[in-house]
Order: C-alpha cells, then structure tokens, then sequence
C-alpha cells in the first residue's frame, strides 16, 4: 500500500481528498492530512510517506521550501503541487526544480486519478529495478565469493575481498571456518534442475537459520556441480565444535525430516586470517570427498590424516577443476591428459571399480554442469533418454569407461565450439558499444540494452557478471559518470548541463552518483 500526503491549508479541501478518489482501489491510502510544513514534516518521521501533494502558498513554510526538505530527508519520496490557474508559471518552474508532477485547481477527479495512476507506476518501475538490482548484485556476489574460495583468475584474496567489501560482504572476525554441502543423489535430479533449485533454497533457509547468532558473519552461496558452500566468520577463541558441528547435525535432521532427502557436509579445520579462506575451503572439499567411504546424509570433518590414506579428494578437487577451465576453454587436448592421469591414478592405486566409477561419474557431473552453464539442452546433444551414470557403472572396464567419458565430453565441447569462445567477449563489447550510444537516454534499461544487442535480459546479466564482474546497471553508470567526467573536463558546461546530457533527470542524484564514483562532488570537480 503507498501512502500519500495532502499538505493544504484549507480544511475543507483536505477533507474533499480523503473520498474524491477510491485510494484503495489506486492501493494507495492517505496516510496524513496537514494544514502546514510543520504538521508534514512530523508526519514524514512517523511514517513512510511515498507521495506528498503539496499546497504552494501555506502559511509558515511555503510548498517550494517544504518540498526541497522532504527531499533532502529522502530523495524517493514523489512530491506533486497542487495550485491555482493564477500560480500556473510559478508551478510549471517548480517541476523543472524537482517536483515530480503538478496539478491545477479546480481539478476533475478523472485528473486527480491521471496523475496519481502515472506517480504509481513510477513507484512499482522504481521497486522493480530496485529487486532487480539486488538480484543483479547477488550474482556478482557470487561470482566473486567463487573466486575468493578459488583463487583461480590470479586475482589476489586482498583484490577480491575489496570487491566483495563495495558490495557490502564484510568479514568481521579474524577465524574462519568453511564448510562444502552436497546434495545425495543429485545426479538423479539433474533433468529438473527446479528441484534442485528448490532444494537448494531448503539448505539456504535452514542454515541460516540453525547459525543465527553465532560468530560474526555467516554466508552460504551456490558453487560449481550444484554444492553449496557456507563461509563462518568469528573471533578467535570460539568454540568451534561444540557450536558448529551440533548446528550442521541439527540441520541434516530438519532437512531429512521436513523435506526427505539428505545431504553431507564436509567441513575444514579453523584458518586463521582472510588469506586462508581459499585453504579452508580445500579442506573442506576433502572433507567431502570422503562420503563415498563413510556414507552419506552425515557431517564430516576433516582430518589430515584419514585425507593421506584414502586421497578421496584427489579427483574431485584437483582433477574436475582442470576438466572444468578445459571445456570452457574447449581445450580437448587438456580433457585428454586429465583422463588419462585419472585413469593412471587408478590403475597405479589399484583402485576398487566403484571408486573409478565414481571417479569418473564425478567428472560427468562436471559436463552436465558445463552444458546448463552454456544454456544448453542435454537430450538435444545426446538424445532422449540419455543416462550417463548408469551407463558409466555398466562399462566393462576402465578403458571403456574412460573412453564413453571422452566421447561425451567431446560432445559437449562440440555442441558449443561456434559460440563459446569468443561468444563471452563477444557479447559484453556489444553491450558496452550500445550502453555508449545511448547513455544519453534517461529511461535506458536493462531490457532496452538486451533488445539492442538482440538477447534475453537475463543471459546478457549471467555474461556480463561473468566477464566483467559488475551488473548492466552498474556498467550503465560507470559509462554515465565517464561521459561526465569528460564534458566538465572541457569546462564549457554546467554540473546542471551535464547531468541532462549523460541521462540524468535529476541533479543531486547525479552529484551524489558522481561523488561516489570520483570522491569529489562535480562542482567541485569542475572548479578544480
């Protein structure tokens, strides 16, 4: 419900607004009705007023002077005069100030409701691209916490902390402890990835909830292969495992309870500092890796020694890595020598055939993963009733085994060899060339860029994030403030000016977007 205040010093106007229109059929309510700035400006700290229709002349405090207070107190807030024919000029040159919109009396109804129809889905866009943006801004989130834990890209844990720091992931304590969930049995989910999706959301919910209040931070976000990784943040000295490992236990029990499946959870050691985030989180893959020893549907953690005996995290942490950076970078060559070393392994270890089975079924979950990753459609590249794992089990020996994994991942490298390797590149220079062409608009969008390049939103979002670890907002802006930097570089225009040139409609959001960006307001900059 959006709440709208009527500031006017006549009462009985004040009371022809409360039933001139069906507010709640607008889902609008008037939330206060005020004779003066005063009554407003106690009213706005009492509640969250989302638009103001103002009298210009009032006693005290004028609307233009009002008006400028509401929106240095909040600049969402909608405000809208309402004045007489006689102030027509007087109200045309205040919208150009900042107000939103403007009214003449003696109004009709039917306009009264033009207007307030035309504020409310000014609202609902702004709420939109507001949920938008917090989803945009989950995915880089993500993306960098999967680097952080990683350190893949050669980007430094410092670098990537900084990132994750503008984005409002802190870590507050100096022990860390990280943990990997798996689902059991997810490769027999992986045709509906809406119900893996779903139990994912399960784990997300309960963890958070079996955690709160311990440490200082907690994060659990989504990994490669569909695990889920949780990052414990907390001051040294806390006690660990009468804390923690209870916390997972209850959860595996609610899980199995509540929503019947299970996962496992393999949990590392204590790392003292943000620099050893990414070895408590191999700690925890090798934690992991042991359920196929131990069983399923448990915590494990992790132990050094039990690691050097069984090695069951060889080829799931160090091998699948490798398999996984070769398909993207349709490296066969690569595939190649990572089969042939995994079944080197086995041979040199004597390895039981379910161990290799599972070896290399670890290793087909990570092609599948490439093809959802890719958009792709498994039946359309391997046909309809394709069962990988049951045909990986059913091989007769090693050979073979390791020969049907070749030929699938091959497969999958062929589906994609016309787009992948360039497509990424590819498709953030067009976006960055449309975003430069039409920074000038001022209701550019997301969509409008992804109708320019002729792409789904969504995919162009995944891209984007991927490439160049920023949302298509933030690029958005990123080229806006560039832009402006440009023009008051050359002097020749006003902050005002160049605020209307890069896309803004408003000044002091411009002035605030470009401190932000620079640290120095434009006026300030453009002296300078």
């Amino acid at each position: 419900m959006l709440n709208v205040l009527v500031a006017d010093d006549e009462m009985h106007f004040r009371n022809y607004m409360n039933w001139v229109l069906d507010w709640e059929s607008l889902g609008m309510r008037i939330c206060a009705s005020c004779k003066n700035g005063e009554e407003v400006l106690k009213a706005v700290q009492e509640e969250h007023v989302h638009i103001a229709l103002l009298d210009i002349n009032m006693p005290g405090m004028d609307g233009l002077t009002l008006a400028e207070r509401l929106k240095q107190e909040d600049q969402e807030l909608l405000v809208v005069f309402v004045t007489g024919y006689s102030e027509f000029e007087y109200a045309r040159r205040a919208v150009k100030m900042g107000a939103d919109e403007y009214i003449l009396k003696p109004f009709s109804p039917e306009e009264l409701m033009e207007v307030m129809g035309k504020l409310r889905l000014k609202l609902l866009k702004r709420q939109e691209e507001d949920e938008q943006k917090k989803i945009d801004h989950a995915i880089v989130r993500d993306e960098l916490l999967k680097r952080l834990i990683r350190l893949e890209t050669g980007e430094s844990q410092g670098e990537l902390s900084g990132m994750l720091e503008n984005l409002g992931v802190c870590f507050p304590g100096n022990s860390f402890l990280v943990s990997v969930m798996e689902i059991d049995n997810i490769y027999q989910m992986r045709k509906n990835q809406e119900d893996i999706s779903l139990h994912k959301f399960c784990i997300k919910n309960m963890a958070e909830e079996v955690l709160e209040g311990k440490g200082r931070a907690h994060l659990i976000f989504s990994e490669y292969e569909d695990r889920m990784v949780s990052i414990f943040n907390y001051d040294e000295g806390f006690p660990l495992e009468e804390e923690v490992f209870p916390a997972w236990e209850k959860l595996l029990v609610l899980l199995e309870e509540f929503f019947s499946f299970t996962v496992t959870i393999g949990m590392g050691c204590t790392k003292k500092g943000g620099g050893q985030i990414a070895q408590a989180y191999q700690d925890a893959r090798k934690a992991l890796g042991e359920k196929f020893l131990l069983g399923t549907g448990r915590s494990i953690l992790y132990d050094k020694e039990r690691g050097k005996r069984t090695s069951a995290d060889y080829y799931r942490a160090e091998l699948n890595d490798r398999l996984l950076h070769a398909l993207r970078k349709q490296d066969k060559a690569e595939v190649c020598t990572v089969l042939g070393e995994m079944a080197a392994t086995v041979k040199e270890r004597h390895l039981a055939q379910d161990y290799a089975c599972m070896a290399m079924s670890g290793m087909m979950s990570i092609c599948l993963s490439y093809i959802l990753e890719m958009n792709g459609n498994i039946e359309e590249i391997y046909g309809k009733g394709f069962q990988p794992y049951t045909n990986l089990y059913n091989q007769p020996s090693l050979d073979e085994g390791i020969a049907f994994l070749k030929e699938s991942l091959e497969k999958a490298m062929d589906a994609f060899k016309n787009t992948y390797s360039r497509r990424g590149i590819e498709i953030s220079g067009q976006v960055e060339e449309y975003i430069q062409e039409h920074f000038s608009d001022p209701e550019l969008t997301v969509e409008d860029v992804a109708a320019g390049v002729y792409l789904d939103s969504s995919y162009i979002r995944r891209v984007v994030s991927r490439q160049l670890g920023c949302t298509v907002s933030d690029l958005i802006l990123r080229v806006r403030m560039n832009e402006a930097k440009k023009l008051l570089d050359k002097g020749d225009v006003t902050v005002s000016q160049a605020a209307e040139l890069v896309g803004f409609g408003e000044p002091g959001y411009f002035s605030k977007c470009f401190k932000k960006s620079f640290g120095v307001s434009p006026k300030a900059y453009r002296e300078k």
